[in-house]
């Protein structure tokens, strides 16, 4: 039979000693919850920021191997006056190459003998004052520059020094486009006179390599242009997160001229 307990001892509670032990075990157990909380807290931002990272470095190195695999495409390569190459200059910051993207052309609808300072053509859309350009034919072309235009004319400087017949190409000369490293940011210059324009920032590391068709290394300053055939990047993109320190992603890419 259950003892019934009466007097002081049934109004009895938990002890002061017995509080200050429930707190503190209670106090323990919330330290560990959010310190795990923010640890993983901690390790999620720094995931982020990481797949950010290299989410922007990808992206910037897709680019611009695209880009690279098409330098020299329509390039004009008689020996009159002078082969253009695809890469017009390199170092291990830095690399310039030649693109007709975007670039206008058109032909001849009439003879452009020698002298001629005036151009008949299909149409000038797309050509401005001062553009440089190419007249050309199968076997020879001619670099001028556009000093007038009308709806189907433009007026060159120097005047030609050969002869170019009806259907013959009129091209504007083709960009160079950079793409260097100044500062920590990787930037590009479309050479279309707007200047450089970042396109990643946080840039630690960074090395161009040129290869000629053997896959040999062709160093710069020194090595000849003509001869590059593939261009390797190197890249170490960072990112500083506060109280975390840097998160670094580094990669690697490489492209082979499809055009030379």
């Amino acid at each position: 039979m259950r003892q019934k307990v009466e007097g002081r001892d049934a109004e009895r509670g938990a002890s002061v000693v017995e509080l200050v032990i429930f707190m503190a075990v209670f106090l323990i157990i919330l330290a560990g919850v959010y310190d795990a909380h923010l640890s993983y807290y901690r390790a999620t931002i720094r995931s982020e920021a990481r797949a950010r990272v290299q989410d922007d470095a990808r992206r910037t190195i897709e680019r611009f191997l695209g880009e690279l695999r098409m330098a020299g495409y329509g390039l004009l390569v008689p020996d009159d006056p002078a082969p253009l190459t695809p890469v017009t200059a390199a170092s291990a910051t830095s690399v310039t190459y030649l693109t007709t993207e975007g670039g206008a052309s058109t032909n001849l609808t009439a003879d452009a003998p020698v002298g001629a300072t005036t151009l008949s053509v299909v149409s000038s859309s797309g050509f401005n004052i001062n553009d440089s350009i190419y007249v050309a034919d199968e076997g020879k072309y001619r670099a001028r520059t556009v000093t007038a235009k009308a709806a189907n004319s433009l007026t060159i400087t120097p005047s030609l020094d050969v002869g170019f017949i009806p259907g013959a190409a009129v091209i504007r000369q083709p960009r160079p486009v950079t793409y260097s490293l100044g500062g920590g940011t990787l930037s590009r210059d479309p050479g279309d006179g707007t200047g450089p324009q970042p396109v990643i920032p946080g840039v630690s590391a960074l090395t161009f390599s040129y290869f000629d068709a053997n896959n040999n290394a062709i160093a710069f300053p020194g090595g000849d242009l003509a001869t590059i055939r593939r261009v390797a990047l190197d890249i170490t993109v960072s990112a500083i997160m506060p109280g975390q320190g840097a998160v670094n992603f580094t990669t690697r890419g490489d492209a082979r001229l499809r055009n030379w």
